[in-house]
């Protein structure tokens, strides 16, 4: 005879982003447009048309380059003028609050079920 419990599900996968939690690069363009003194939008089309769809970027996000070369890349592609550091918080400042109805509902589930997370993270997000 089966049980009802045959029919749950073994494991509960989340993604982390914009799941669980919230999660803008305009914080990031906003940052680092208070450092650089220019305007979040102008960071914002500097980085959509010339770093986020590079080549670097791509293979930073496969693990393939460094935080420094990251960084370096990025100062080249957006001629933008940051210290690593500064640039390291932007990037972790796009990190926002956490969903209270994903929260609620993992609360929930996790007492009936393992919970598990997951994200394409990156050497810089040293929040996740």
């Amino acid at each position: 005879m089966q049980s009802m419990h045959d029919n749950l599900p073994r494991l509960a996968i989340f993604d982390l982003g914009n799941v669980i939690f919230q999660f803008s690069w305009d914080h990031a363009f906003t940052h680092w447009g208070k450092v650089c003194e220019c305007a979040a939008q102008e960071i914002q089309t500097r980085c959509t048309r010339l770093f986020f769809c590079s080549r670097e970027c791509e293979a930073f996000e496969r693990g393939e380059l460094t935080p420094m070369q990251i960084y370096q890349h990025f100062c080249a592609y957006t001629e933008l003028t940051l210290t690593f550091e500064q640039f390291v918080a932007g990037w972790d400042s796009i990190y926002d609050e956490v969903y209270d109805d994903s929260a609620s509902i993992i609360r929930h589930v996790r007492s009936r079920i393992p919970v598990v997370a997951f994200t394409n993270t990156n050497a810089l997000h040293n929040l996740v």
